[in-house]
């Protein structure tokens, strides 16, 4: 599966036959069904922004031109789970079973909780982790916690592609930035400190390059500001420990 992924479509289908022995005419119509059980559960007229916000999260599933990126099962979650908040308490087992077939269909997909490090946390100002910067602080929560494997991790990784750290940490004038999720090595660290990269550029060379190549190309040159970083005293103490790991900076 490309990492530009072509929506969730053929995922779904694949799923569906799969899990389901369902032909392919009927795993399509299943397909459409989802979007027949949406409309069902949040009803006409004006829509509630977060159930709007829900139902184009939920089309973009089935959009061939859908970046894997934009299909983050934690992000899919929260919109999924606010947009639950404004339904009316009848609709609500329905859009749970509608929810429990989307996660299944993006797990099916290579997605996963918890592929982000306890470095990154710390530069998106999550405290997740924290326990594990001292130790192993450029490896997936999920794989120290051995929730993950190192394969599973490193695909889920690619899937999702970008984290949000804040934009102080790389000079950046703003709230936050867009940075790359980098490849694993053999032991699981990241073979690198994130990049900042242009999200124009990357989804462009997404299309047809690795997502390592399309880092390279979407590459903004940002660095972390390694002053600001000293100004935190956990963050600090892992700039003098960055060539034991052999991270690229």
């Amino acid at each position: 599966m490309p990492v530009f992924w072509p929506g969730c479509a053929q995922a779904f289908l694949n799923h569906l036959q799969q899990h389901f022995s369902m032909s392919l005419a009927i795993a399509s119509g299943t397909q459409k069904s989802i979007m027949f059980q949406f409309n069902s559960c949040a009803g006409n007229g004006n829509l509630p922004r977060e159930i709007q916000a829900a139902k184009r999260m939920v089309e973009a599933m089935f959009d061939p031109q859908t970046p894997s990126f934009k299909l983050r099962i934690a992000d899919v979650r929260n919109v999924l789970r606010d947009a639950e908040e404004k339904l009316p308490p009848a609709s609500v087992p329905d859009w749970d079973a509608m929810s429990s077939t989307i996660f299944v269909i993006l797990t099916d997909a290579g997605y996963r909780l918890n592929v982000k490090t306890p470095f990154e946390h710390a530069l998106v100002g999550s405290s997740s982790g924290e326990e594990y910067l001292s130790s192993v602080p450029f490896r997936p929560i999920g794989v120290i916690k051995n929730e993950l494997s190192i394969a599973e991790a490193a695909a889920a990784r690619k899937l999702d592609t970008l984290f949000y750290p804040l934009g102080v940490f790389y000079g950046i004038n703003a709230a936050s930035a867009n940075a790359s999720l980098e490849p694993l090595n053999e032991n699981g660290d990241a073979v690198r400190l994130p990049r900042i990269v242009d999200i124009k550029k990357l989804t462009s060379a997404l299309v047809n390059n690795p997502v390592e190549t399309a880092f390279a190309i979407a590459d903004t040159g940002k660095k972390l500001v390694l002053k600001i970083l000293r100004k935190d005293a956990e963050l600090s103490a892992l700039i003098d420990r960055l060539k034991e790991y052999k991270l690229d900076y």
